[in-house]
């Protein structure tokens, strides 16, 4: 917040950095030139702290102005931890908390191109004038005041010849509802990924109610033991294929069950789900921001969803359970009162009307239409103590006996809701299911809504002033025939948090990296930066100190340590044990400097937070994807070749392994194991300034094979000699090596000689075909090139 003093410095600076201010505010999505220009002017005071909120509330009722904003401030700096309001978060408030104002003076300075017409001083104190019209207008009113329901004439009528004002009990309680509902969907129907953008000029926001693609459940409960084997084959499956007929849509599953506890890995969109049905069910409680929008919010939950207009309450319980004036010391306590009083709490002006929606049944419906409430509580693994679990447990029972008509949605991690005892589980009354990964047409319709909401809400970034619908289908196609046509991206894109991440890539580029190294270092990069520990989170402070390199080194040894101990090559991925991940962070003991943090700490954060590694169990963990260990297996053989422990019955020919003959010999005894990682080195070393290592790498693989002379029985070569040739006739092509030395056109030689001796090989599928094809023609190319520049005069 830059500080000012009096309201002629925030004017005088709003004036000299207009423009600038106008070009930020051109990257958020607003509905007209009035929320941009409450943008324009807010943003300079965006509070960072409490305090700065509060000395920026004092200052405008010191001088009389901007009564709602003053309001919204300090409603905000009694929320613990503060948190420095989202702009667009404000202007969602200023617009609720005027509706009702003189709206033809907002249209008549806002409408049309007023924004660069009309001075910005005028339009800095038009603004502050009408921010600070309130509705009673109490200091203007010169006659009684009639309490009423019944009179209305604008609010205003004459008896005696007296102007008499009139108000309305409940206006209170209906703007208390409205706003908490505004508040709702500022919170809920954006989608931030600032964080993980490097470049803050490139910011990304989404609606989430234009970008969101339905999930599934698997219609297998959770806890079906009979059919756990059939809940693991489709788990197992979904990697390749749809499982169109085990689905069942979570909107209506959430239809059908009033309780309901939904299951999930970290980033298989469990809170975006709840989110979904929070911002739906905030705009379908309030028609008239539906109208005004110009959205219902019961379409987009869908045609499943049958119990209408529902008053969504969201918690995340890890505050919940953090909050010492209402979370309960002793389990004896805990009950649904500890949460209705921080429910009170959270919404100061409209906590004491929940209980009144939480009552309704389904067949009721107050003047306001709405017919009830859906509870919607988020997170119960991430409650970091398991006694803090019981006692949510014990609280989340007693409210279902209290509100016997409020629906209840709990989500939390599969892993931790399966294999944990039954001590904090809910009870039979809660449905239990797990989340589906994408199937290829919700991976379609995923692309597509980004591409649409992109080129709707910020078509600056996509590089061009006009879009048409021919520019979307265009990045859209694109990007889906790139993953289709790579079964490794193609299964990574399944999962929601990994797709979201494919799609902030190729909108940065216009197209995924060059090669699947630089896209899986992307990819790695922004899991870490996808969900940091919140700062009333226990782990932000534990973690402060986290040396992030030495996790990064320790996960790459990990990941090849897993890939190495694999038991059935057919395995999507092989268990990492609790003793083994804890030994590989311990480091000869020397925690304490080289990781910064504690190693159950580290483990939790990486397991429920950061997301690169599911846990399974307590004890058991694995790589959120297999081509992520892979990715980060085949950095271990580059980067920490002499800390790697290598497969005892391979022996290093000097004594000591070191790269990149350690790959060769991994790829020579067991081809099938390690060809995925041989051929992320060549990528990884692509992305290299330079290509001697390159070329070091592909000679490395064809050393010791013969072209003229099969060595092995039938006179055919091994299938780790075949795919030593494989990869590097894979590296020559996919970083289009030239040949700048004699020593290049002598390996260029022997790869070519390689090709040729292979090339009618039975063992060999068609996409390798394929591959040795083009090589073979480009060599003839180079070469004839050559020639003709040779003889040329």
């Amino acid at each position: 917040m830059i500080p000012f003093h009096n309201l002629s410095q925030w004017k005088n600076y709003v004036v000299e950095h207009w423009q600038t201010l106008y070009r930020q505010t051109a990257a958020l999505a607003l509905a007209d030139s009035y929320e941009r220009m409450l943008a324009i002017i807010l943003t300079p005071v965006i509070p960072s702290t409490a305090e700065d909120a509060l000395s920026l509330a004092d200052l405008l009722e010191k001088v009389g102005v901007a009564q709602t904003l003053v309001k919204v401030l300090r409603d905000r700096s009694h929320v613990k931890p503060f948190q420095p309001p989202d702009i667009t978060y404000l202007v969602a408030r200023m617009y609720s908390q005027n509706d009702g104002r003189p709206n033809q003076w907002r249209n008549l300075l806002f409408r049309h191109d007023a924004l660069t017409t009309l001075p910005p001083d005028f339009l800095f104190e038009s603004l502050l004038r009408l921010l600070g019209e309130q509705p009673e207008l109490a200091e203007a009113v010169n006659g009684p005041v009639v309490v009423t329901k019944e009179i209305t004439s604008e609010n205003n009528v004459i008896i005696a010849g007296r102007d008499v004002y009139t108000t309305d009990p409940n206006r209170e309680q209906r703007d208390a509802l409205k706003t908490y509902l505004a508040d709702l969907r500022a919170q809920w129907d954006y989608l931030d990924f600032s964080l993980i953008v490097s470049d803050p000029n490139h910011p990304l926001r989404a609606r989430l109610h234009e970008l969101y693609t339905p999930l599934d459940v698997w219609h297998i409960s959770l806890f079906d033991a009979e059919r756990a084997d059939e809940l693991a084959r489709l788990r197992q499956l979904a990697v390749e294929q749809d499982m169109i007929n085990a689905r069942v849509s979570t909107v209506e599953i959430a239809d059908r069950s009033s309780h309901l506890v939904i299951t999930g890995g970290p980033g298989t969109g469990k809170s975006t789900l709840c989110g979904l049905f929070t911002a739906g069910l905030a705009y379908a409680c309030d028609p008239e921001a539906e109208r005004r929008d110009g959205i219902s919010g019961l379409a987009i939950l869908g045609g499943n969803w049958r119990h209408g207009a529902l008053l969504p309450v969201y918690v995340r319980l890890r505050h919940f359970a953090t909050d010492e004036d209402h979370f309960p010391h002793k389990g004896k306590d805990a009950s649904q009162s500890n949460l209705m009083g921080y429910l009170k709490k959270s919404h100061p002006g409209f906590g004491a009307q929940l209980a009144h929606y939480f009552n309704l049944s389904p067949k009721q419906h107050d003047e306001s239409g709405i017919n009830g409430a859906l509870l919607i509580l988020d997170g119960l693994d991430e409650i970091y103590s398991l006694r803090e679990r019981r006692k949510v447990k014990t609280i989340i029972e007693h409210f279902a006996d209290t509100f016997p008509h409020c629906r209840i949605l709990v989500t939390c991690r599969s892993a931790a809701y399966r294999h944990t005892t039954s001590s904090w589980r809910l009870s039979e009354r809660f449905t239990p299911v797990e989340l589906a990964p994408y199937t290829s047409d919700q991976v379609s319709q995923y692309v597509w809504n980004w591409y649409a909401s992109a080129a709707k809400n910020r078509p600056y970034t996509l590089g061009v002033h006009e879009i048409t619908p021919g520019h979307v289908k265009k990045w859209v196609s694109n990007l889906v025939d790139t993953l289709k046509s790579n079964p490794n991206l193609w299964s990574l894109a399944r999962q929601p948090l990994l797709l979201a991440l494919l799609v902030v890539i190729h909108e940065e580029n216009r197209r995924l990296p060059r090669n699947r190294a630089d896209l899986y270092e992307k990819t790695v990069d922004l899991l870490k930066k996808w969900n940091p520990p919140e700062e009333d989170d226990p782990l932000a402070v534990k973690l402060q100190s986290l040396n992030y390199q030495r996790v990064r080194e320790v996960l790459q040894l990990v990941a090849f340590n897993a890939q190495r101990n694999r038991t059935r090559y057919k395995d999507s991925e092989a268990s990492i044990r609790l003793p083994e991940l804890i030994e590989q962070f311990l480091d000869d003991g020397d925690t304490e400097n080289r990781l910064g943090a504690d190693i159950g700490d580290v483990v939790e954060y990486l397991a429920t937070r950061n997301g690169i590694l599911v846990a399974e169990d307590k004890t058991h963990y694995r790589f959120l994807h297999l081509s992520i260990r892979e990715y980060l297996a085949a950095c271990a053989l580059i980067e920490q070749y002499n800390e790697i422990e290598m497969p005892r019955e391979l022996k290093p020919a000097d004594g000591t392994w070191a790269f990149p003959e350690n790959v060769c010999a991994l790829l020579s005894k067991d081809p099938y194991r390690w060809r995925e990682i041989a051929a992320f080195c060549g990528a990884i070393l692509g992305n290299d300034r330079g290509q001697e290592r390159l070329w070091a790498f592909v000679e490395t693989l064809l050393s010791n094979l013969e072209s003229d002379a099969y060595k092995t029985l039938d006179n055919r070569y091994s299938e780790g000699d075949i795919y030593r040739i494989i990869i590097a006739a894979a590296a020559w092509w996919n970083n289009e090596m030239r040949v700048r030395r004699d020593s290049h056109a002598t390996i260029e030689k022997q790869l070519r000689k390689n090709i040729q001796a292979i090339l009618k090989d039975d063992r060999l599928d068609v996409p390798e075909h394929t591959l040795f094809g083009n090589i073979l023609k480009r060599m003839a190319g180079d070469n004839n090139h050559e020639a003709g520049a040779k003889s040329a005069p």
